[in-house]
């Protein structure tokens, strides 16, 4: 599974941020929903961060006198934000999207522009879904797991 990984330090203290690649349906949609709301959905590859965002980052992204949350630590996630404070003008969205953060990931993911975004609710679902139909699939099926047929699982 391909990762970038992003590292900055704050103090003496080491962070980093990893995103780790999912690769969508490639052709095959994935039906989502139930009963008659089913619907297929083609979803493109996307990265998503494996963590959520931390006091470290929003610290790095924003600066150190911006940190809103009550239980306070760098490797905390953080709390107490608001959709606006993330999405307004200026949020931290805005601001992680012109900072080094994107630049190196950028770089990393050898693409001429990327931009840190909201996921959506199908891009957010779709990696926990696809996980737990490889995990059906491999417990109905372990001899096939076994012998390397580990293709992607859809419904």
């Amino acid at each position: 599974m391909e990762t970038i990984t992003y590292k900055w330090g704050i103090g003496t203290s080491n962070h980093t941020l990893e995103l780790v690649y999912v690769p969508g349906t490639s052709g095959a949609p994935y039906a989502f929903g139930n009963g008659d709301a089913v619907r297929s959905i083609e979803l493109p590859g996307f990265f998503i961060q494996t963590t959520p965002v931390t006091q470290a980052l929003w610290i790095h992204v924003l600066g150190a006198d911006a940190n809103p949350s009550i239980h306070q630590g760098v490797d905390f996630p953080v709390e107490n934000v608001s959709w606006e404070s993330i999405t307004r003008p200026g949020g931290f969205l805005d601001r992680i999207n012109q900072s080094v953060v994107r630049q190196a990931i950028s770089h990393r993911a050898a693409v001429s522009s990327c931009a840190f975004r909201l996921s959506t609710e199908t891009e957010t679902n779709f990696p926990t879904l696809n996980a737990l139909a490889f995990a059906r699939e491999q417990a109905v099926n372990p001899e096939a797991y076994a012998a390397g047929d580990r293709g992607h699982v859809r419904q």
